[in-house]
């Protein structure tokens, strides 16, 4: 499953398309259909993914906040998942996520930020790597960039390390980070009360009022059973 992004002119015509079309890891292309294989990797069509999540315009650049596995090419960039083998019974792709930008013609793309599984190419695992949502905003210089994730993760130079619930289970969490001209300037990390993972646990929508950041979105909640909405400040 793939994306893209057009362009209209003011006539209401299309004057620029950009597309996302994720390939499956070459190294597991072999695998495809080998029943026998031991680890398997189990594809149908559509399991490779490429998401756009959030799209913001200014500073007269096109910012993209995305969700992927597989290899996506675009331009000059390259966003590579990577994929890990679980628990010697199959092979798994890693879910990644980024903020990608490109100029007022679609073009001249650049990755602004990335975090992605620090397990990758075959390595044997046994819990899941994944980033399955990201939101942002932009106020001037300034950019807020929020992610929901699972497993240990590579970001900014540093490890996001794996948060461990009470039965010593990968649970998820929240990562937030801050920018200042698209260059990195901070982060922190919020645990999730529960192990819930995907829609139960996710950043809907990030909004920058003044100096502050507001943060809307869902939280599984053990006490209810339900998931509800909550705001992050």
């Amino acid at each position: 499953n793939g994306a893209f992004i057009a362009k209209y002119n003011a006539d209401g015509k299309i004057a620029n398309v950009i597309t996302f079309v994720p390939e499956i890891q070459p190294a597991l292309l072999p695998l495809i259909d080998d029943f026998e294989a031991e680890p398997m990797y189990w594809y149908t069509d559509g399991d490779v993914k490429f998401t756009i999540a959030d799209l913001k315009f200014a500073n007269d650049r096109l910012y993209a906040g995305v969700v992927y596995d597989g290899i996506t090419k675009v331009g000059d960039i390259t966003l590579n998942s990577s994929y890990v083998n679980f628990m010697d019974f199959l092979m798994d792709d890693n879910i990644a996520a980024a903020v990608i930008s490109f100029d007022a013609n679609l073009a001249d793309a650049k990755i602004v930020d990335e975090i992605k599984a620090t397990k990758g190419d075959g390595e044997y695992v046994e819990s899941a790597f994944e980033v399955w949502n990201v939101r942002l905003d932009i106020s001037g210089s300034d950019m807020l960039v929020a992610y929901t994730g699972i497993g240990e993760q590579n970001y900014q130079g540093s490890v996001i390390e794996d948060i461990l619930d009470e039965g010593n289970a990968s649970s998820p969490y929240f990562l937030f980070s801050t920018f200042k001209d698209d260059n990195f300037v901070a982060k922190t990390v919020v645990a999730t009360p529960s192990s819930m993972i995907n829609a139960f646990n996710s950043v809907t929508g990030v909004k920058i009022i003044g100096n502050k950041g507001v943060i809307a979105g869902h939280k599984y909640t053990n006490v209810d059973e339900v998931y509800t909405n909550d705001l992050f400040v």
